[in-house]
Parts: structure tokens; C-alpha cells; sequence
């Protein structure tokens, strides 16, 4: 087996601030952590590589375990455990799906009494923001590409299984780097993609609401300060609604929808329709009226109609009174009125709007 120790001099030590508000961390017994293995299999395959990227003194280091052979993999995983027990959370990358029940699995195999730290699961906490964040999958490279960083290698884990049973029998130091670069830039490149958490921290704690605005009749801006400034400017999209990404602040655009919604009334048995007017009436008012000219209300056609420019509350009825296209439409709606939007309507309203952005 082979230890390989480097120091890791181009990340950010306050790679891990990103995470404000979503976790306490403790620098120094944090580790971000990944495996390699010669399969999906937990009782077939076998784990060859481990890496850990971790903080020490005044710089990040990062330390991997290599397996010569299949003999080697129960000393790998001894050292292995020995080694995480230095931190008391470790960070990764749909770990919580692979990594660490693959790693437990191998343990049991072996009987090797292992314990394992708390873990955070980047994958998935990023997975419900896949298509806000327009995501082709969600693959670490992905991701990588989003926040505009680059990575030497350019193998997947699937394409070194190969790679390493050459290695193994040939020992040649052509495998040995292609197996450790990999594993390398996976670990290395997950403090770096933290920064993908500064466009995300509205989500995830409740933002300070700068101002709002209304843009003409085309949208209303909500404008909310972010717990750091963003790598880099963006606009994402979503069912319609825009945020826009500059500095520690965004700007969230919800359009207007011009055009003639129902207000449909939930006690319409005292209601009567006139079908002429395709209106209703009150019964205090329609047991006055021709009885040829009204008909008992039901709940599909007991409504008013109204004219105007309205936004969206989804499939929620927050403010009142609900407006909708017809019966069996999901989506409300309501009329702006800005003396209705105080410090506590408003927030709720930015968190139907946060809902909706991350919905699927």
C-alpha cells in the first residue's frame, strides 16, 4: 500500500464559509473525502484508492491511500479508518449514496470495527436546485463547469477500473497518475465548489429583504441580500420567474399576467348563477329575482370576474381574494397592492417565490 501526502497551495482557505448558515464547521476536523472502486458492487468490488483534502497549519493538504493489489485493500481500509478519525465531519460528493455505505460494506467484510464521522452530502443538497442551475446532470464536472473551473484530468471513475488492473499488474507509473490525478482533482475540486452554495444561501436561510419595487406593469423586483458575494454574475430562470446574481445581492423578477381571472366563492350554496350574465348573485339579493332567471350556484360557476394585471402565488392562496384562470386551474393568483406588502407578507411571499424557483 501507498500513502501519498502534498500540499494543495491554490484553494481558498475560506473555501468552507460558503457553508455559513446551512452548517457549523470546525476547520481543523473537517476532511473532504472520495473513493474509487473497481465496481458498484459492495460485495463484489473492491475500494483501491481513498483521498482526503483536509486543512493543516496555514494551508490545505491532502492525502491518499492507494491499494497495490487485492491484498492490499484490508490494510488500505485499516489506515483508512485510523486516518478519519481525525475529524469529526467529512464533505462529499454523493458520498452519502456511495462512498460511505461502499466504505462500511468493505468494513463488515473484513470485520473491521469502524465507526464513520458526520457527513454532508454536497450532491444532495445541490440536487433540488438541478434545473434552476440549468445543470446538464449532476456530476461533479458539471458542476465544476458552472462555477467556471477547470480540471487536468478528463477520465471518469468508470474508465479507470481498467486502468487500475493495468496498474496493478504492470505497476507502471503511467497508471499510478492517472488513478491518483483523478481521485486528486475530485477531492481537491469540492472546496472549490462550495461557491455553488453562494448562490443557493437564500435557500437555505432566510434572507434579508433589501427592497422591492414594482417595474410597470411587467414585474415585480425583489431585491435580497445574499450571505456572500457570488463568483460570478448570473441570471437563472425558472417556471417563468428570473433571479439575477451581482455581488451579495440578487434580484428575483416575478411577471405580471394580464388579462381576466375568476374569484371563485367557497360558500356558493348562498349564491345563485344567472346563466344570461354568467354571473352570481347573493341569495339575500337573487330570492328577489324571476326564478326563470337563476339557478342554485355550484362550486365551478360561483364567481366574479375581474380585469387586471395580477401575479402569481402559485398553488397557494396567501393573499386574498385568490384569483384563477378557471375552476380546475391550480395556479392563484392575486392583484398587487403595495400597502398590502409589509415586512412580514412580504417575507412570505419570497418564500413561495424561493418554493416555486427549486421546484421540478
Amino acid at each position: 500500500m501507498e500513502i501519498i501526502d502534498n500540499n494543495l497551495s491554490e484553494l481558498d482557505k475560506n473555501s468552507l464559509d460558503s457553508l455559513s448558515g446551512i452548517l457549523t464547521t470546525d476547520l481543523n476536523r473537517t476532511a473532504f473525502f472520495d473513493i474509487e472502486t473497481t465496481g458498484l458492487s459492495r460485495e463484489h468490488s473492491m475500494l483501491y484508492l481513498a483521498g482526503f483534502v483536509y486543512f493543516e497549519g496555514d494551508s490545505w493538504r491532502y492525502r491518499q491511500f492507494l491499494a497495490e493489489n487485492e491484498e492490499d485493500e484490508f490494510r488500505t481500509l485499516l489506515c483508512i479508518r485510523e486516518f478519519m478519525k481525525n475529524f469529526s465531519l467529512i464533505i462529499t460528493f454523493n458520498g452519502e449514496s456511495f462512498d460511505l455505505p461502499f466504505i462500511s460494506a468493505r468494513y463488515e467484510k473484513y470485520d473491521i470495527n469502524a465507526s464513520l464521522p458526520e457527513s454532508f452530502d454536497i450532491y444532495r443538497q445541490i440536487r433540488p436546485f438541478k434545473n434552476l442551475l440549468g445543470l446538464e446532470n449532476m456530476k461533479q464536472k458539471s458542476i465544476e463547469k458552472f462555477l467556471g473551473i477547470c480540471r487536468e484530468d478528463k477520465m471518469n471513475g468508470g474508465e479507470l477500473i481498467s486502468v487500475y488492473w493495468d496498474y496493478v499488474e504492470k505497476h507502471g507509473e503511467h497508471e499510478r497518475s492517472l488513478l491518483l490525478l483523478h481521485n486528486a482533482d475530485d477531492i481537491a475540486g469540492m472546496p472549490d465548489i462550495l461557491q455553488i452554495f453562494r448562490y443557493l444561501s437564500a435557500f437555505f436561510e432566510a434572507p434579508d429583504i433589501v427592497s422591492f419595487s414594482v417595474n410597470g406593469t411587467e414585474d415585480l423586483l425583489l431585491e435580497i441580500k445574499l450571505s456572500g458575494a457570488v463568483p460570478h454574475d448570473r441570471i437563472l430562470s425558472s417556471h417563468g420567474l428570473h433571479i439575477a446574481f451581482r455581488g451579495d445581492r440578487a434580484v428575483i423578477s416575478i411577471p405580471f399576467t394580464e388579462g381576466e381571472f375568476k374569484h371563485f366563492f367557497k360558500d356558493y350554496k348562498n349564491y345563485y348563477y344567472l346563466p344570461e350574465e354568467d354571473a352570481c348573485v347573493h341569495k339575500s339579493v337573487g330570492d328577489f329575482m324571476q326564478t326563470s332567471l337563476r339557478e342554485k350556484a355550484c362550486a365551478s360557476n360561483c364567481y366574479i370576474r375581474k380585469y387586471g394585471a395580477f401575479l402569481p402565488q402559485f398553488r397557494s392562496e396567501l393573499f386574498t381574494p385568490s384569483f384563477r384562470e378557471d375552476y380546475k386551474s391550480k395556479q392563484h393568483y392575486f392583484i398587487f397592492d403595495d400597502k398590502k406588502f409589509d415586512s412580514g407578507s412580504i417575507k412570505e411571499y419570497l418564500a413561495l417565490i424561493l418554493d416555486e424557483l427549486k421546484r421540478k
